[in-house]
C-alpha cells in the first residue's frame, strides 16, 4: 500500500479527532443527522486522545516533509524560487490573433536564496535576459523541466515539473513520476 493511500485512508480520522478536540463541537453521524451539542473538556484531556494526535501527527509530518508540490504559481510581477532558481514573470499575455495566452519572463539559477528579495534578483550575475514562453511550453529550470500548465492574462501562470534529467549536462530527458 503506498503512502498516499495510506493517507487517504487516515484523512478522515484526522478531521475526526480534530473535530472532537473542540471544546464544543456539533456531533454528526454517518447518516448525516445532527445531535444536540456536546462538551469534551474531559476527552480532551484524556492521555489516550492526546497520544493518538501525537502518533498521527508524526505519521504525516514526514509524508509531508518530503513530498515536493508538483506545480508551482508565480504572479505577475513577482519573483520566485524554483528548483533552486529565481524565476521573474514580468507579463502574462494574451493575443487575439493567437489561440493560446504566452508569458514573458526571466530566470537565473545558481544564485544564493537570500538574493530573492533584492533589486537586483539574480545576485552577481549579469542580469536575465527576457525571453517568452507559450502555453504548454517548457523550460529547464536546473534538472527539471516546468511546463506552463495554466495562464491567466495579467495575473499569474503555473507551472507543472514535468521533466528530470540526472545529469545537467545530457539531453536525455525523463518523466516525473507523480504520487498521485
Amino acid at each position: 500500500m503506498t503512502t498516499v493511500a495510506i493517507m487517504r485512508l487516515i484523512a478522515p480520522l484526522v478531521v475526526r479527532v480534530v473535530e472532537i478536540c473542540e471544546k464544543s463541537v456539533r456531533i454528526v453521524n454517518p447518516a448525516g443527522m445532527a445531535l444536540e451539542h456536546a462538551k469534551m473538556n474531559n476527552l480532551v484531556a484524556s492521555p489516550i486522545l492526546k497520544m493518538t494526535l501525537l502518533v498521527l501527527v508524526l505519521l504525516f509530518l514526514p509524508v509531508c516533509q518530503q513530498s515536493e508540490s508538483s506545480f508551482v504559481t508565480i504572479e505577475q510581477g513577482a519573483v520566485a524560487r524554483v528548483n533552486g532558481c529565481h524565476v521573474s514573470i514580468d507579463g502574462v499575455n494574451f493575443n487575439p490573433k493567437y489561440p493560446n495566452p504566452f508569458l514573458y519572463f526571466r530566470y537565473v539559477c545558481d544564485v544564493p536564496e537570500s538574493a530573492l528579495k533584492e533589486k537586483n534578483w539574480w545576485g552577481n550575475k549579469p542580469e536575465p535576459l527576457g525571453m517568452s514562453l507559450s502555453h504548454r511550453g517548457c523550460v529547464r529550470f536546473d534538472k527539471v523541466f516546468y511546463c506552463a500548465k495554466k495562464m491567466e492574462p495579467g495575473k499569474y501562470v503555473t507551472f507543472e515539473r514535468s521533466f528530470q534529467v540526472e545529469d545537467r549536462d545530457v539531453a536525455i530527458i525523463e518523466p516525473i513520476q507523480s504520487a498521485q
